[in-house]
């Protein structure tokens, strides 16, 4: 499967590494899946990706199987992609894992945004939804 992401989800980039700037410790950021993504092949999806600053670094993490069932679960092509994109296997959080210096926030969000593309099925921004505190989901918001 190619990392090249669409039009959309390229442009989305940016306005994560935005959005990842202003994030503050104790409001993570999550990004899930709002509906099945055909590709992944599944009718509906427990599967994120999530942002925290603990201290002073940027925790990011992919879900990884602990928290996933059935045909939700990661196939080992997408286990492979997880390692390729250079995420860690699983720790005790049970999420595959990076750590980013917060000034990284662009190689963050590009991680972020080629993971949730190549390993998770999303092509479109329409397809997530967020959880993170209002300064943070005002600069994920589409424009008007």
């Amino acid at each position: 499967m190619s990392d090249q992401l669409p039009g959309e989800l390229a442009d989305w980039v940016t306005r994560l590494a935005a959005a990842l700037a202003r994030l503050d410790e104790g409001h993570p950021l999550v990004i899930s899946l709002a509906a099945p993504a055909p590709r992944a092949g599944t009718e509906r999806s427990d599967r994120y990706v999530q942002f925290a600053l603990l201290g002073p670094y940027l925790r990011a993490e992919s879900v990884g199987n602990q928290y996933l069932q059935g045909a939700d679960r990661l196939t080992p092509e997408q286990l492979a992609d997880l390692d390729r994109l250079g995420w860690n296997a699983p720790d005790d959080s049970g999420n595959h894992w990076r750590w980013f210096d917060p000034r990284d926030h662009l190689d963050a969000a590009r991680l972020a945004v080629t993971t949730l593309h190549v390993v998770h099925g999303v092509d479109h921004p329409r397809q997530l939804t967020f959880d993170a505190a209002p300064h943070v989901l005002d600069l994920l918001r589409p424009p008007p």
